[in-house]
């Protein structure tokens, strides 16, 4: 079933779509994991262990510093009524800062 609406066709229901959204969701995620864990058995092939263990290491730091980097300042400051240009500012230096 292929509806129009608003100029642009939508396939199915919202249910559909979702789980859809979902599989292709998983999907890479599980590719991801599979790229990263390829690449891993590369390195530790190619790599002395110590190397090996040194890398580890800079991708453990890595991954914290990654999952922090995202505080929400870019949603805060769009869902800010009142958005000033130190808002800005701020919130520019502090991902400028931290990546």
């Amino acid at each position: 079933m292929v509806a129009r609406q608003g100029g642009v066709g939508v396939t199915g229901g919202y249910g559909e779509r979702a789980l859809s959204a979902v599989k292709w969701s998983v999907s890479g995620n599980l590719a991801e994991q599979a790229i990263r864990a390829a690449f891993a058995i590369v390195l530790a092939r190619l790599l002395s262990p110590r190397e090996f263990g040194l890398i580890a290491m800079v991708t453990v730091l890595t991954q914290f510093v990654t999952s922090i980097a995202d505080l929400g300042f870019e949603e805060a400051l769009v869902q800010r009524p009142n958005l000033t240009e130190t808002h800005r500012s701020s919130v520019f230096w502090v991902m400028l800062v931290v990546g």
